[in-house]
This record gives structure tokens, C-alpha cells and sequence, in this order.
């Protein structure tokens, strides 16, 4: 295996101060570079919870927002040591309400959180509607068709809390996607950004009628 050297610093900070075009930031970048070695710029390595989506997945259905909680900061750690062993952990109402950080009134039920999700997007349609206010599209609409069926559904009494692992690059840009897999769960961050920095463990709780076979946990970045 080759070893990697680095070349001597002066000669070359020289070498660019002579240079047509030079500019101080790009000398700094270059500096910065230069000190950090060979592996600067590259993309971190995988977290230990990562894992590759596999091609081919079947029978995929795409979960609702509403049935996707991320754990906030407050309970975060705690989150994590719970999945420091395992992917998903089942959790009871009162278990996903303290992990959430839930107002009394607020429903814990997967199948209270469609209604609510209900509501909120007939408050908007009525808002645009009836006042000029906000904007209503397609996709709105498809999405309060499927939670209307989803509402009607028998399965979805049969939803409870899991808690998941998940990671994110840009946690403040961006939101998790979920999809129920026959082959498993698959838990999907992604984030605006220009560059890939290191995997933040960031915890969910998601609503299903059962426990998946497997999860994959992915990230997506659109710069």
C-alpha cells in the first residue's frame, strides 16, 4: 500500500501568491487542505446504524407524516440507548407519549393522529376556499384522500408506537419518509445541503399495525 505524504507547505502558499487570479479565501481553503491532509473533502463513512437499501424492495406503501414522530431533543439520548442493541422497539401509549413530549390532550394513538392530521388539512382546504387564504394542490388533495381511507381502514386501530432508528445530515432541512415494505421498514431522511457531513442518530416513532422484518435506515441530500 502506498503512503500518503503531504507535500511541504511553503513552496506551494508561494506558488499560489503568484498566481493569476489570486484570492485570499481560496489560499485559506487551500491552507486548510493542505493541513488536514489527504482525506480532506472526503465523505464520512457510514454511522453503524446505516444500512443499504437493498434494490428490488416489493410491495412498498408509502407512510403519512402524521405517523412519523421525530424523538425531540429533550428525550433524544434516552432514545438512543434504547435502540443501542436493537433497530425498532414496540412501545406502549404512555411510552411514546413521554419519549414524544405530548400534551395530555394530544392523542398517542396512531389512529388519533390520522384524525388530527384530518382535521388540519380540512382547516386549510376550508382557509383557501372560503377566506383566499394559503394554497391548496393536487398533492394536498391526495393526501387527505388517503387518510380519509385510512381513517375509515379497521387495520388502523390495530397501529402502535415503534421506536426507530434514524439518521439525518441536515436535520434543520429537511424531513423523514417511511415506507412498509413486504421485505421491511424503511426510514428515509432526507435534507438540503452542500456538502455530506457526519450521520446524526436522530430516533422516531413510527405508527404500524406490526412488527417489520427488517429496517433500513437511509439518507438523501439534494444540493
Amino acid at each position: 500500500m502506498t503512503k500518503a505524504t503531504r507535500q511541504p507547505v511553503g513552496p506551494m502558499i508561494d506558488f499560489a501568491r503568484r498566481s493569476p487570479g489570486f484570492d485570499q479565501a481560496a489560499l485559506i481553503v487551500l491552507l486548510v487542505a493542505l493541513i488536514a491532509g489527504p482525506g480532506y473533502g472526503q465523505v464520512p463513512g457510514p454511522d453503524g446504524w446505516e444500512n443499504r437499501r437493498p434494490n428490488g424492495l416489493r410491495g412498498c406503501n408509502v407512510i403519512d407524516p402524521a405517523l412519523i414522530a421525530p424523538v425531540p431533543l429533550a428525550h433524544r439520548q434516552e432514545a438512543i440507548a434504547k435502540l443501542e442493541d436493537i433497530a425498532i422497539t414496540a412501545l406502549d401509549q404512555r411510552q411514546a407519549s413521554a419519549l414524544l413530549d405530548l400534551p395530555s390532550d394530544a392523542s398517542s394513538s396512531g389512529a388519533g393522529r390520522i384524525k388530527t392530521a384530518i382535521a388540519m388539512l380540512e382547516e386549510l382546504q376550508r382557509s383557501v376556499l372560503e377566506h383566499r387564504i394559503g394554497s391548496w394542490s393536487r398533492a394536498d388533495q391526495k393526501r387527505l384522500d388517503g387518510l380519509h381511507r385510512r381513517d375509515i381502514d379497521p387495520a388502523t386501530a390495530a397501529l402502535r408506537p415503534f421506536l426507530v432508528r434514524a439518521i439525518a445530515k441536515y436535520e434543520g432541512t429537511g424531513g423523514f419518509f417511511a415506507y412498509d415494505c413486504e421485505d421491511g421498514l424503511v426510514i428515509d431522511h432526507g435534507s438540503l445541503g452542500g456538502s455530506v457531513p457526519p450521520s446524526r442518530r436522530l430516533p422516531v416513532v413510527v405508527f404500524l399495525d406490526r412488527a417489520p422484518a427488517r429496517v433500513f435506515v437511509v439518507w438523501t441530500i439534494a444540493r
